[in-house]
């Protein structure tokens, strides 16, 4: 299969890490990931994972032997009123799978199907999450509507004429305002902030009918004076009119070039361009990226990503998610990025080396917590959410008065130094530059009972970790979880 799909049997063996196959596959209906109602993702987020993952994707779509209402999801879904207000940032408004998920975690059926949840008999129902008085009229409405002169053709004229209604109203009045200006320059009317004018005037007096020279420069006077002296308040006002045409100016070339809602114009131009651009190797890069959310843990958290100079140098090469090689246990491994550094598992300080391990965070030399992961929220039972994204654990070498961080940073010379040559070195280069930050760095972290025991290398207590906490981690028999069975279930540790 094409490296541009998600295979069945790669998404699946993630899952068997956890549960029987035979019992996720009997409930993999769609490739999803953790798609339910209270789905950790934004409703944008959702949307872009339906579209760019699958639904975009024509070519896809056809080999699947999709409808032609399906080839359209996106394109309808963008031009109604839910896709409008999610691309507007609205959390409260109905994505991909507030429609089309049912009840069970993972279940998405065709609409001929009697589960489904737009299924005729229970389109109401689903309306009604939403919608709460809704009826059957209502649900009758086509929420993927594509307005084709061949298909609706009142509703694709009415379209038509909304749209001309529209935008000869915007530039009849812009040409209004330009027409105006030019008048009032050929008239010789003086354009100032402080004072103001009236048209028609003139700024030079052509017969001795009126001139007023009580102010700095005279006005020529036809019936009456044409130049007042205005309050503050008009300017404030004039200028705040003055913004609004200029955003509405701005909003309406843009609906009219690049607006998916618009016709669009330079869009064909600009992808031209992009492809030129385009690089297979940054498509990769992104795809892969993609893949190691999915092969990460059902749940991402995201976080705020540190500033380069404050991040250990392992990111210099290694990503977010470093461990990739064992599919049965880089779930697990990769989980532990969220509290521990990599040097915490893969420091080889030496015999005789005193090490320490407490809390690190790099914008605070001496956090204090509360941290993630040291506690369980009472109310929920699962781990307690906290201010402090930053903090992790991490090793000290003890050498005479204050612990030494063991950590390396992208800020330290060598790291800055090589960032800045590495493009001009070849790749044995590269690689023999690289062994001097793997210097007492050993290439197999440290084995799971060396930290999940009562006597192993982390005093959870003294880190911080309530008892019931620091129970459920020294208890965990993950090692002969992993080594001796083929199946294993993970408890609620993880929640």
């Amino acid at each position: 299969m094409a490296e541009d799909v998600i295979a069945f049997e790669e998404t699946l063996s993630r899952c068997v890490n956890c549960h029987k196959r035979e019992g996720v596959t009997e409930a993999y209906k769609h490739i999803t990931h953790r798609l339910t109602r209270k789905t950790s993702r934004s409703r944008r987020d959702v949307v872009r994972l339906c579209s760019q993952n699958c639904h975009a994707d024509i070519e896809l779509m056809r080999r699947l032997n999709i409808s032609s209402e399906g080839l359209e999801a996106v394109e309808t879904y963008t031009d109604s009123i839910h896709g409008r207000a999610v691309a507007l940032g609205s959390e409260d408004t109905a994505d991909c799978i507030s429609c089309h998920a049912t009840n069970s975690i993972h279940d998405i059926y065709k609409k001929e199907d009697i589960h489904s949840s737009i299924h005729k008999s229970n389109r109401v129902n689903t309306c009604r999450q939403c919608h709460k008085n809704a009826n059957d009229k209502f649900a009758q409405i086509d929420v993927h509507s594509a307005v084709e002169r061949h298909e609706k053709p009142v509703l694709f004229f009415i379209n038509m004429g909304l749209g001309a209604m529209f935008y000869g109203s915007v530039f009849s009045l812009i040409g209004l305002m330009i027409l105006e200006i030019y008048r009032r320059r050929k008239a010789g009317v003086n354009m100032k902030l402080r004072r103001g004018t009236s048209w028609p005037g003139t700024s030079k007096p052509e017969t001795a009918a009126g001139w007023d020279d009580s102010e700095e420069e005279g006005i020529y006077i036809i019936g009456g004076p044409k130049r007042l002296d205005h309050p503050g308040s008009v300017y404030i006002i004039g200028g705040i009119f003055k913004v609004i045409a200029f955003t509405v100016l701005i909003a309406v070339l843009y609906q009219i070039t690049f607006s998916p809602h618009g016709p669009a114009v330079l869009v064909p131009i600009k992808e031209k361009i992009e492809e030129r651009q385009r690089s297979a190797i940054l498509d990769e890069v992104r795809r892969n990226e993609e893949y190691e959310k999915h092969r990460h843990f059902h749940n991402v958290v995201e976080y705020p990503e540190l500033p380069e100079k404050l991040r250990p140098v392992c990111y210099i090469c290694h990503s977010n998610y470093p461990h990739s090689k064992h599919k049965k246990v880089r779930a697990i491994l990769n989980m532990h990025s969220q509290f521990l550094v990599c040097e915490t598992c893969h420091i080889d300080a030496g015999k005789g080396s005193d090490i320490m391990y407490k809390w690190y965070n790099p914008f605070n030399e001496n956090p204090e917590g509360p941290f993630f992961g040291t506690r369980y929220d009472p109310d929920t039972g699962r781990l307690a959410k906290v201010k402090d994204h930053f903090s992790k654990i991490a090793p000290y070498l003890r050498k005479g008065g204050s612990p030494g961080s063991m950590l390396q940073g992208q800020d330290a010379p060598l790291a800055q130094d090589y960032m800045r040559v590495r493009d001009r070195l070849t790749p044995d280069q590269r690689e023999n530059v690289k062994k001097k930050f793997h210097v007492n760095i050993k290439p197999k972290g440290n084995e799971c009972r060396e930290c999940h025991s009562r006597m192993g290398i982390l005093e959870l207590r003294k880190l911080g970790f309530e008892e019931n906490r620091a129970v459920d981690l020294e208890q965990l028999n993950i090692r002969g979880m992993i080594t001796k069975y083929q199946e294993f279930y993970i408890p609620n540790i993880f929640n």
